[in-house]
């Protein structure tokens, strides 16, 4: 987390949306920097009623975004997402069993997940942006079984991302 951060969480007490990985700051930024995912659910409910109330204005991604964290893709159009160099994005299908797990350090260990929720799976996929749709589709990675995939972030700025100035 950069000291502009930091300081906003500090005086401003604005920083702890309970969600692993993310940072909200009074100035509207979302900022995430190695969040390993989590409960679906959870990031889902937190990115909607920030955006819907307009708390997140943009969001920058400095490192890892994995699991439910991606969701913020549904949530801001490209222009107000930035991405740093470093910034990756890990998809996987959402699971019924151990929602709470967060991705896994080596992406071959199945033993961290139980069954694929189907719903929940197509829920997240239909929220991307229809170039991620595409590209998760033809990965196989939003079908029901265990693929996964990691995104950097020039792909992203391939898409109208922008990058992130600091």
């Amino acid at each position: 987390m950069n000291a502009r951060a930091v300081l906003s969480c500090l005086v401003l007490a604005a920083c702890d949306p309970g969600l692993p990985g993310v940072t909200l700051g009074n100035d509207g930024v979302l900022w995430i920097d190695d969040s390993p995912g989590g409960n679906v659910f959870a990031f889902e409910r937190a990115y909607r009623h920030w955006v819907d109330d307009a708390r997140v204005m943009r969001a920058e991604v400095h490192h890892w975004c994995a699991s439910g964290c991606t969701q913020i893709l549904s949530y801001l159009p490209p222009q107000n997402i930035c991405l740093s160099p470093a910034a990756r994005f890990g998809f996987h299908p959402v699971y019924y069993e151990r929602q709470l797990a967060a991705w896994p350090a080596r992406t071959s260990d199945r033993s961290w997940r139980g069954d694929v929720d189907p719903i929940g799976t197509m829920i997240e996929f239909l929220g991307y942006p229809e170039w991620l749709q595409n590209r998760l589709s033809q990965a196989g990675v939003m079908s029901f079984g265990d693929a996964a995939l990691v995104i950097g972030a020039s792909e992203f700025w391939a898409h109208g991302y922008a990058h992130c100035s600091h």
